[in-house]
């Protein structure tokens, strides 16, 4: 599972969709997670949601959509081996929808609920909350925050490729090219010839994607390229990105699965340091973060990315 909740949903009532969609995204939001859909109002491009079919986290079916049945969508969803929980409901009620998976035999993985709004949110939340304690295990909240990290440092790197291409300031690209070769300098094991002036652009962009150039020095520069251009808005971002991003990653390639009074926890160990326990509280703050900053950092390589236009 990822930042993104993923959910495949079949309805063909805008209106009582609408009033829906809010407070199933408030649930996810509750967990940090943003919520994702693929809404369609009848099975005319099952085949195709099927072949391509992504890692659907839930998915949420109405009985009576305009062209079909949704057992019958049901029916063909199992047959494709495509075993996501399902949420099904109607405003007929919860026995209605049993009994016409009960006639099809297809009642693994499936959840029966009223359509009425208050039943229906809040059997949204219990199996939500079900998915969510599924994954919340040490290699798929590693994997999340690994890759989330990743994805957050390659937009650091996108970002100080579009202030160099696009920024007209050659006396700002000086400044970003030689705090860049600072940093790096050291850490290279190659003899780089000394950067004088942004003529030696070939050069910078090497350095920006030498694995040299990490994580650290990658916020860093970002820093300096907010300075430079006097971005507002940005001036604690190092000291929160570090604590908020960067240290929690390093905590995560630390973390072993442990077996306390009977009770399975996530702790880390790092040398020198207290154990900290990895409870659900922690897991969903850090969700939040990660995506508190990729929207921060999104906005920014907007700005960038609008240099000279």
């Amino acid at each position: 599972m990822r930042i993104d909740y993923s959910i495949l949903w079949f309805e063909d009532v805008d209106a009582w969709y609408d009033s829906i969609y809010t407070f199933v995204e408030e649930i996810l939001e509750e967990h940090g997670f943003k919520l994702k859909v693929a809404k369609y109002k009848d099975d005319s491009e099952l085949d195709k949601i099927l072949t391509d079919a992504e890692d659907f986290d839930l998915i949420l079916m109405d009985f009576n959509l305009k062209d079909t049945k949704g057992d019958q969508i049901i029916e063909k969803i199992r047959h494709h081996q495509l075993y996501t929980e399902i949420i099904f409901y109607s405003a007929s009620g919860e026995q209605a929808v049993r009994q016409a998976l009960i006639e099809r035999g297809a009642l693994d993985g499936v959840y029966c609920a009223n359509r009425a709004n208050e039943e229906f949110v809040e059997k949204v939340k219990k199996v939500i909350m079900t998915t969510i304690k599924k994954v919340q295990d040490l290699n798929n909240i590693r994997g999340l925050v690994m890759a989330e990290t990743s994805n957050l440092d390659n937009l650091f790197r996108e970002i100080i490729l579009s202030f160099f291409e696009k920024e007209k300031d050659l006396d700002k690209k000086n400044k970003l090219a030689a705090y860049i070769y600072n940093i790096t300098k050291k850490s290279l094991s190659d003899n780089l010839k000394k950067i004088t002036g942004f003529c030696d652009k070939s050069e910078t962009i090497n350095l920006v994607n030498h694995p040299a150039f990490d994580s650290s020095k990658k916020l860093r520069s970002i820093c300096k390229l907010v300075e430079i251009l006097e971005i507002t808005g940005f001036d604690k971002l190092y000291d929160v990105y570090n604590d908020e991003i960067i240290s929690k990653r390093n905590l995560f390639a630390h973390v072993t699965e442990n077996i306390i009074e009977g009770k399975k926890i996530l702790q880390s160990h790092i040398p020198g340091k207290d154990p900290i326990e990895f409870t659900p509280n922690l897991c969903t703050n850090t969700r939040n973060n990660l995506q508190k900053h990729r929207i921060d950092i999104e906005s920014l390589k907007s700005v960038v990315d609008a240099l000279g236009v």
